[in-house]
């Protein structure tokens, strides 16, 4: 169901982590980075419904150290079978950026929400 996304020229890349940075937009709080980008059902960027007909694209990560979890966690309406998903929020700005998903098995990954987030190159 994982599958580690490889990076470009990755073991020719001698950035940083602090340039490998993925922020909030609304507050430039750092929220992840590129090298944890995974594909989950063989794809890193999904776009789906929510129940009241909202469009979400979201981008897959392992980790989100700069989110924070709230929730109870639930399978309903769950966009991947066999996961139960919590909010996930920026924990500087408070924004929802998206969701934490944990399958039965305590498989965890973020989808978070592709507008909500900026890359500092």
């Amino acid at each position: 169901m994982f599958k580690d996304k490889p990076l470009p020229n990755q073991k020719l890349q001698s950035t940083s982590q602090e340039e490998n940075n993925i922020l909030c937009r609304s507050c430039a709080n750092p929220i992840t980075s590129k090298d944890q980008a995974i594909e989950v059902e063989n794809q890193h960027h999904h776009t789906f419904f929510n129940p009241a007909g909202l469009l979400y694209e979201i981008s897959c990560f392992h980790q989100a150290p700069g989110c924070l979890i709230t929730g109870r966690p639930t399978e309903e309406f769950s966009w991947f079978k066999g996961f139960a998903w919590r909010y996930a929020i920026c924990n500087q700005c408070l924004m929802h950026l998206g969701w934490h998903f944990q399958s039965t098995t305590n498989v965890v990954f973020f989808g978070l929400i592709s507008n909500l987030l900026v890359s500092k190159d």
